[in-house]
């Protein structure tokens, strides 16, 4: 027997004693205290959430939240990238995989100004009845200039663009599936970078005995568009295809883990 999705109307006595015990346990959390934790059901709408994230989407307490759906917070920031949140709740509830966890970085202007937080979201389960009730959400802060450190100009092209994820296997393209050095050559590009400037890049992050140069990354972008049957595409017009394809909030699992560095979410 496959675990099953249980909308809150179908409760039973346990899966709500459950849900109680979560919300006791956020309860308990000072209203002072900046720690970013919530809970949704399979519908998305909100089950429990921290007072510090009530604050962020512009409620008095994170209890205001509850049976709201994201796009229905007070915080333009939060609603703008609402369809994303759902998303990604989707894919952890619909995976097979029951211990499956999904990082990512938010990039939103919260009620209280702009913020970069990353994202763990795993399934919210009871195991006796084998039932999926929902995600488990949880963020942490990252400072703002080890992102610029990193990658510079991301917010100046794409200012706070919600959701990016940790891509950890190779993407696929247009039915084309990426290396992972060739999804990192893409989503460089996407920042508007010259050919030296990625190499120089991955000269430095990503270094090899045989160093790069502006025509190895050529090279590889030349490979990219014949895997994608493009002819006679000019970067600014690739450019354009890849964000298009949101190639930009999709980070390489080698940048990402760089950038979060030592930051780890249970």
């Amino acid at each position: 027997m496959s675990y099953q999705l249980v909308a809150p109307k179908d409760y039973t006595e346990q899966h709500k004693k459950l849900i109680d015990s979560y919300r006791e346990a956020i309860a308990a959390v000072p209203a002072e205290a900046e720690l970013f934790f919530d809970f949704k059901d399979v519908d998305s709408r909100f089950i429990a959430a921290t007072d510090f994230a009530g604050r962020l989407w512009g409620l008095k307490k994170g209890q205001d939240a509850i049976g709201r759906l994201d796009r229905e917070l007070p915080c333009e920031g939060v609603v703008q990238f609402a369809d994303d949140f759902v998303r990604e709740d989707l894919e952890v509830l619909n995976s097979n995989d029951l211990s499956k966890n999904i990082m990512i970085l938010d990039l939103i202007h919260y009620c209280c100004g702009r913020k970069l937080l990353l994202t763990s979201k795993s399934l919210l389960k009871h195991d006796e009845s084998q039932s999926k009730l929902g995600v488990r959400c949880l963020s942490m802060e990252v400072k703002f200039s080890d992102f610029l450190s990193l990658l510079p100009n991301y917010y100046a092209e794409f200012g706070p663009g919600g959701s990016i994820t940790r891509e950890t296997e190779s993407i696929a393209l247009e039915n084309a599936k990426l290396t992972p050095y060739e999804h990192e050559v893409c989503f460089l590009l996407t920042l508007n970078w010259s050919h030296k400037q990625i190499a120089e890049f991955m000269n430095k992050y990503r270094p090899t005995s045989a160093p790069r140069v502006a025509d190895t990354i050529h090279k590889c972008i030349n490979r990219i568009h014949e895997k994608l049957n493009i002819q006679h595409c000019y970067d600014d017009s690739f450019r354009e295809l890849l964000v298009h394809l949101g190639v930009h909030k999709r980070m390489p699992q080698a940048f990402f883990d760089r950038l979060i560095g030592t930051h780890v979410l249970h």
